[in-house]
């Protein structure tokens, strides 16, 4: 059996990594909002009693959701814009509490956005 420690003393639980491009997203947010673009719509919406049952009937699987809260907030933010949903005010004000700017939010609902390499 093989053993691989990780040394994660020395960083900040939320530090970015390197700032890529002038929207200032990192690398793995980068990824997320690329992946956010396959997700449908529902799986930023609340599960359901209704839905569960559904699901449990027909074995439909469940939304999955990314572990981090910064970055599951990220997701359902790039996946309402992707769908031309608008976001609310509990969900820019949930952005702005994870640390993300108002040009990192407003940069989603550009058709691309900008990536600088």
């Amino acid at each position: 059996m093989a053993y691989l420690a990780f040394d994660f003393a020395g960083e900040a639980p939320h530090a970015p990594a390197a700032i890529a491009g002038p929207t200032g997203f990192t690398a793995t947010e980068w990824a997320v909002i690329r992946l956010a673009r396959i997700d449908p719509i529902a799986t930023v919406r609340p599960p359901s009693t209704l839905g569960g049952l559904m699901r449990r009937l027909f074995g439909l699987p469940a939304a999955n959701r990314l572990a981090d809260p910064r970055l599951e907030a990220l997701r359902q933010a790039a996946v309402r814009c992707r769908h031309g949903r608008a976001l609310d005010v509990g969900q820019m004000e949930a952005l702005l509490a994870h640390g993300f700017r108002f040009e990192q939010i407003a940069s989603l609902f550009a058709d691309e956005p900008v990536r600088v390499r």
